[in-house]
């Protein structure tokens, strides 16, 4: 149900008194004010989308570490990538050491973005002009233009 909610005060007729003794109707600030309606809101729906998960530095150290255990002692790891039960691993540990309740399809996402992430690093440490610092861990770029160079190659 909408409510709209209009004060007035007894004198406000939205006309001028000269134009009241003239018959005419002028625009004139009267003392009416709008109130914006006042529409009940819906009950508390579960959402269609679940929360995102942040993953922050503790959960991307156990994955890692699950994921290289998994890689180096069984070898379980399908040709483009980890299996699902892999996944379900890394969740467990993640829960586990971090009192948390993430599944093994967030893992599977969090691994779909680092792969986003890790060729965008790779295209860009093949473009001239940028390196690795291998003190800091990060790319560098000794160059500006190469910068634009880069941008205007990929934003079209």
């Amino acid at each position: 149900m909408i409510v709209y909610n209009v004060r007035t005060t007894p004198d406000s007729v939205g006309m001028s008194q000269t134009a009241k003794k003239k018959g005419k109707k002028v625009a004139q600030p009267s003392s009416q004010q709008w109130v914006p309606p006042q529409v009940p809101l819906a009950p508390d729906l579960p959402s269609q989308r679940s929360q995102q998960t942040r993953w922050g530095q503790p959960m991307m150290d156990i994955l890692l570490d699950v994921l290289s255990e998994e890689v180096s002692k069984c070898g379980r790891r399908a040709d483009n990538g980890f299996k699902a039960d892999t996944y379900q691993l890394v969740a467990n540990a993640v829960n586990a050491k971090l009192g948390m309740t993430i599944n093994s399809e967030n893992v599977r996402s969090r691994m779909k973005t680092l792969k986003k992430e890790y060729a965008v690093a790779k295209r860009l440490l093949e473009v001239s002009g940028f390196g690795w610092d291998s003190v800091n861990k990060t790319i560098v770029n000794a160059d500006a233009n190469a910068w634009a160079a880069y941008i205007a190659v990929r934003i079209r």
